[in-house]
């Protein structure tokens, strides 16, 4: 190996530096040799796109295109394959026919898979549970010892409902340690995982603090009318809370297909009653009161404590919490994401209470609770706002419901009179948030290309309305050249805004960059303009962009277009665009320009 390239090796497990390997495209990728390639797949931010090309390079340079090229490999040529690039294999007819001397080396690279790269509804996932089996020569989990599932890894995770059902108690309980890791159970696997953990561990109200160790995320299995039959001690207490705060929720978009962080709303609901206890009146004679005579009132070590889970506190308990505590946890209440418009707007009335005259001055602090005030309130307490302001509650995607887009709309303007849309710095632009899908096409065209340029990634992952989107579109377009010119770095950063583009400019992208186009552009873009799609975009998609495709937008698409998107799911064979030349030596060249790029050095 080179020193290049073995410089490059390091630089991509540096810490800092690692973010650089996602604009690595498969045309890239193509010129890289064996050796370079196993080094891109440790890298822990290569996406999947960059995995199914970087696999499919890699057995085509050794000569893996077929069953009996698999069945003459040895073990250890097999061992030397990066276990992610087994689960993007065209097929898995090339490994039903291995030897018995090899299969457990295979099912070893399987163990240590990322089952999460393959979207949650591919048939891969099924293929490789077959794999598995056939392996094993059984025809039924139910014949699986605890050190074979043990062996299984990572791969537990391709087990269907009825895998999961026929495991013997103790083979499940071997197999607890993966099952946690696997990410969102749902439909009958999820029932089939609750009833097999009830048949291990007993019922809930049996389990001790070790049973909920071991579960961890696997309570999300259960709905809250069962977890709440837990003895909620101290100690469940503080581990369910622990629990949670192990689980966190990607704050960019993600296709549900490739969603595989568990919903732990049951999980929440009780880890609340737990803090609360079980003083709460019915909500129908709540809401009868006048007073918060017999009302359990919140306090800040609760609030505190429940963290997002105050969205359990109703809109009049809520009413009924002293200044202090308003005061005291406001950093809090105003960023609950649960809180419904009832709930909120007790909150507004309370701000009202605590803040008087001076709530004009005390909006930035409110945050998502802003959203409860009416267009006269609105006009009163933002006449003419910062960016600071805007900054701070401009985060939540609420602003574009058709409830509160008035309101976002008064707001923008309001602030646009002050601080015209063309003296809008990049710092502006990103601190405006939602709000800059407020404004109209003719203010949004007012922006500086310059400005926008330093600022569209923040821009690219708003879902303006498509009347927005095409006004940013232009400026992107002034900002970064015509889209087929367009880069993949380039689609990465305008992200959104390439839902704004037409028919004819879509078609102009580069095939080789196609892919490139972020899932939530792909999501926003009108049916009537994603069939203008020629077939050879379409053929180089990518895997994670053909599971954001709408049903809608796959209506209007052709046969030829329908067949061209199918060949990017896994079980299909990879094209991709550009040479066909895998392995013209060009590592060096490549790898030391984007090292150079990585340490700033002009080049």
């Amino acid at each position: 190996m080179s020193y290049v390239i073995f410089f490059f090796a390091c630089l991509l497990f540096d810490r800092k530096l690692r973010g650089a390997v996602k604009g690595f495209t498969c045309d890239q990728i193509r010129n890289l040799s064996l050796d370079t390639l196993r080094t891109l797949a440790a890298n822990e931010n290569i996406t999947r796109d960059q995995v199914r090309c970087a696999s499919n390079c890699y057995f085509k340079a050794i000569n893996l295109t077929n069953s009996s090229a698999f069945v003459n490999m040895t073990q250890e040529s097999i061992k030397q394959i990066p276990p992610n690039f087994i689960l993007m294999l065209r097929s898995f007819k090339e490994l039903m026919n291995i030897s018995s001397s090899v299969c457990p080396t295979v099912m070893a690279l399987l163990a240590q898979a990322n089952p999460k790269i393959i979207p949650r509804s591919s048939a891969r996932r099924t293929e490789a549970a077959q794999f598995i089996k056939n392996c094993l020569n059984i025809t039924n989990t139910k014949d699986l010892t605890p050190s074979q599932v043990a062996d299984l890894g990572f791969s537990i995770c391709f087990f269907d409902s009825k895998d999961i059902d026929n495991l013997t108690a103790t083979s499940f309980q071997e197999a607890i340690s993966r099952l946690k890791e696997c990410g969102k159970f749902e439909g009958n696997l999820n029932k089939s995982l609750a009833n097999k953990i009830t048949e291990v561990f007993g019922k809930p109200q049996n389990w001790t603090s070790d049973v909920l160790n071991q579960l961890q995320s696997l309570l999300s299995v259960f709905d809250v009318s069962q977890l709440q039959k837990l003895n909620g001690t101290a100690d469940m207490k503080l581990i369910i809370g622990d629990i949670l705060s192990r689980v966190v929720r990607e704050k960019e978009f993600v296709v549900k297909d490739l969603d595989f962080v568990p919903s732990m709303d049951s999980v929440r609901k009780l880890y609340s009653q737990l803090v609360l206890g079980s003083s709460a009146s019915s909500t129908s004679s709540r809401k009868k009161r006048a007073d918060c005579t017999g009302v359990r009132i919140p306090t800040t070590a609760n609030i505190r404590q429940l963290g997002d889970a105050s969205s359990e506190y109703s809109s009049m308990e809520l009413s009924c919490m002293s200044s202090e505590t308003f005061t005291n946890t406001l950093d809090i209440l105003s960023s609950v994401n649960g809180f419904n418009m009832e709930q909120l707007t007790s909150l507004k009335n309370k701000a009202e209470e605590v803040f008087g005259s001076t709530l004009v001055n005390e909006t930035s602090s409110l945050k998502r609770i802003c959203l409860a005030f009416t267009s006269t309130e609105v006009t009163t307490y933002f006449p003419n706002p910062d960016i600071d302001v805007l900054s701070s509650i401009g985060l939540y995607p609420d602003w574009l419901n058709v409830t509160f887009f008035p309101n976002a709309q008064i707001i923008a303007n309001n602030f646009l009179n002050t601080t015209p849309a063309r003296n809008l710095l990049s710092s502006d632009l990103v601190g405006l948030g939602y709000f800059i899908c407020a404004f109209s096409p003719e203010q949004i065209g007012n922006i500086s290309p310059t400005e926008y340029s330093t600022s569209a990634n923040s821009i690219g992952k708003l879902n303006c309305s498509l009347p927005v989107l095409r006004a940013l579109k232009d400026i992107a377009v002034r900002a970064f050249g015509t889209p087929n010119s367009w880069t993949a770095d380039q689609l990465q950063e305008v992200g959104t805004v390439t839902a704004g583009l037409s028919s004819s400019e879509l078609q102009s992208i580069n095939d080789s960059v196609v892919a490139y186009i972020t899932q939530m552009a792909v999501s926003l873009i009108p049916p009537d303009v994603f069939k203008g799609f020629t077939v050879q975009q379409l053929e180089n998609f990518g895997m994670e962009n053909e599971v954001a495709v709408t049903s809608s937008q796959r209506s209007v698409l052709n046969s030829d277009q329908s067949n061209a998107l199918a060949k990017n799911q896994i079980s299909a064979a990879f094209l991709g665009s550009g040479s066909s030349n895998l392995m013209r030596p060009l590592d060096g060249h490549i790898l030391l320009l984007l090292t150079l790029a990585l340490l700033g050095i002009p080049h």
